[in-house]
């Protein structure tokens, strides 16, 4: 099985995940792929410390996989404000500066996804010539032919 050019894994802040909730739905309506699930899946906020761990390990590796099986990977380094972030801090399941969407974003670079970054460059690596990237996500979704 290869990568399928229209599938798609979407990164970004946990907090952030009913937004991007809305951008998959977008997506599959225009009939992409939405291949991660991580802003699809309830939580239980009471689980135990070792619950808890279990279920991380699995998240990543399940995270992975998705990847794995993209031909496009799309950041969306912060859809939030500074005040969610802040409010949301308390209780989170992510914490508040959670990065796995860039140990993610390292990840479909190496095995070679087009990578396509929506707002402000993250770090020095959203800036690399092969990157593409998009002021808002309405310039995306144009770019990839999706109306909302």
């Amino acid at each position: 099985m290869t990568r399928e050019s229209n599938a798609v894994y979407l990164a970004g802040k946990f907090q952030d995940r009913e937004k991007i909730k809305e951008l998959a739905q977008a997506l599959r309506a225009s009939g992409f792929k939405v291949m991660s699930s991580w802003h699809d899946v309830e939580y239980n906020m009471d689980e135990t410390a070792e619950t808890r761990q279990r279920r991380i390990t699995s998240d990543a590796e399940r995270d992975l996989g998705e990847i794995y099986w993209s031909g496009i990977f799309i950041l969306l380094p912060k859809m939030s404000s500074w005040e969610e972030d802040k409010m949301y801090a308390k209780g989170s399941i992510a914490g508040p500066e959670s990065s796995g969407r860039y140990t993610e974003l390292g990840y479909a670079f190496a095995i070679g996804c087009k990578v396509l970054v929506v707002g402000e460059h993250a770090n020095i690596f959203t800036r690399l010539a092969t990157v593409q990237r998009f002021a808002t996500v309405d310039d995306l979704l144009l770019f990839l032919g999706v109306s909302r």
